[in-house]
């Protein structure tokens, strides 16, 4: 593991954290490795765990300020070559705080080669009232790559009876295939007025929203009709799935965090069984 240091500027980007991980993963000797794990600042990961017997790699991303501010900028890039097969989470919710002035952004890019798998599950994302929060999800495929993956956001603290009345939230997730676009999610709320979080073609004034891709290929529609036969008549809130070249998409809409990720745990279990041929192994960490 190796941290630069800049003097002053190593972890103060600004009035905020700088920080920056970059992993590789490789597939050596029947088992994934973890052969490179550069960071800057406060973003690191634990090391890496072997609790399934094919030798797939799980890893916990951490973050340990616990949350962002205005200012703060996160850059993780995780690239997956030679057969890898990865899950990658973290080991609590992320959390961005109330801000004056500024974004907290986060940005994550994904290599996926080849031939190789990788599950992309963090805990949801806990935007505070009057916060303001940038993020964005790049997934880069290649020819004969796999990818299952979610996020889930939340607007507010429901429990708390905190509502998201100011702040803004703008979040984009998408995936290409060999450079060329299969699938483009932006969305940008701001405070409970926005037409966005209110309208029943936007977030219908829910606070819990979620989305979970996964790459189907031919058992797309297959696995779109299992899901839906699955599913509740409304999940707690409201849910859709559907195909779009060769990819699964799910979205869940509602009230409560914690129902969005038993829905999705529940896809996940459907999907990586009838495209990887494995039952689910839930990080241990999500049970701490």
């Amino acid at each position: 593991m190796h941290s630069a240091t800049h003097g002053q500027t190593n972890q103060l980007h600004r009035d905020g954290w700088r920080a920056e991980l970059a992993l590789d993963l490789r597939r050596v000797a029947g088992q994934t490795r973890l052969v490179r794990n550069r960071h800057r600042g406060p973003l690191m990961v634990q090391r890496p765990f072997y609790p399934e017997p094919d030798g797939t790699c799980h890893v916990y991303v951490l973050h340990p300020p616990g949350g962002m501010v205005q200012g703060d900028c996160l850059d993780i890039e995780i690239t997956t070559r030679d057969d890898a097969r990865a899950l990658i989470t973290s080991p609590a919710a992320a959390k961005c705080y109330r801000t004056q002035l500024g974004s907290a952004k986060q940005k994550v890019s994904l290599y996926i080669g080849a031939r190789t798998c990788l599950e992309w599950l963090p805990q949801e994302t806990i935007v505070f009232d009057r916060a303001e929060a940038e993020t964005v999800t790049r997934v880069n495929l290649h020819e004969g790559s796999m990818f299952l993956g979610w996020e889930l956001y939340c607007l507010g603290r429901p429990a708390a009876d905190e509502c998201f009345t100011e702040g803004k939230l703008t979040a984009r997730l998408e995936v290409y295939r060999d450079g060329q676009p299969l699938w483009i999610d932006r969305s940008k709320v701001v405070g409970t007025d926005d037409a966005l979080r209110n309208a029943r073609w936007g977030f219908a004034g829910f606070p819990a929203t979620g989305l979970f891709i996964a790459t189907a290929g031919e058992e797309c529609a297959a696995l779109v009709s299992a899901i839906r036969d699955a599913s509740d008549d409304n999940a707690g809130g409201q849910f859709t799935v559907t195909g779009v070249d060769g990819l699964i998409i799910c979205r869940f809409l509602g009230n409560d965090i914690s129902r969005a990720r038993d829905v999705f745990m529940r896809i996940w279990a459907l999907a990586r069984n009838a495209l990887i041929g494995k039952s689910i192994e839930a990080p241990r960490v999500w049970a701490t």
